[in-house]
């Protein structure tokens, strides 16, 4: 598929659900990519607006027929290259967490964290946001209702009770 057909496929969607969460996964540095191509591929995930997304250096496996390929990419390269593309990942969910400020999501909590000095309970929306949570209760593998309230430095969504009464918020 190329680049058109991507961008088409993404605004039929879109005019189905304007908010649909759509992220991918991005491997750096594959044999042959050049500065070029990389900078194309970076404007490219930049303009889908993803709400997030994976990214990997390209690690070739002996055996594999990309382990043999010419114009292999140094390894520094793919570090450098991997780390720009999550950063611009990053930046991508936080711009889709704070379009969902406000509203309800349902979330599932996982387990219990240390964030910024205190104990929080954290999970995951239906449209894959981190959300964060305070409860004096054990939320582990419990779906709630919440509403998303905030995002803390790190990006990460806040939230707070949507409809139990009983669970302390911050």
């Amino acid at each position: 598929m190329d680049t058109d057909r991507f961008r088409q496929i993404l605004a039929m969607i879109r005019r189905c659900k304007s908010e649909f969460a759509i992220t991918t996964d991005v491997i750096c540095g594959f044999p042959g990519e050049t500065d070029d191509r990389f900078r194309e591929s970076l404007e490219f995930i930049k303009e889908c607006q993803f709400s997030g997304g994976h990214v990997f250096p390209f690690s070739g496996l002996e055996g594999t027929s990309a382990f043999a390929l010419p114009e292999q990419v140094h390894n520094s390269l793919r570090k450098e290259r991997t780390a720009l593309v999550a950063h611009v990942f990053a930046d991508a969910e936080k711009a889709y967490g704070i379009k969902r400020l406000g509203q309800r999501a349902s979330v599932l909590f996982e387990r219990s964290v240390q964030k910024m000095g205190k104990q929080v309970w954290q999970g995951w929306s239906e449209d894959y946001l981190k959300v964060l949570m305070r409860s004096s209760e054990d939320l582990h593998n419990q779906i709630l209702e919440v509403k998303l309230e905030g995002v803390n430095s790190l990006g990460e969504i806040l939230a707070i009770p949507g409809d139990r009464d009983d669970i302390i918020a911050d």
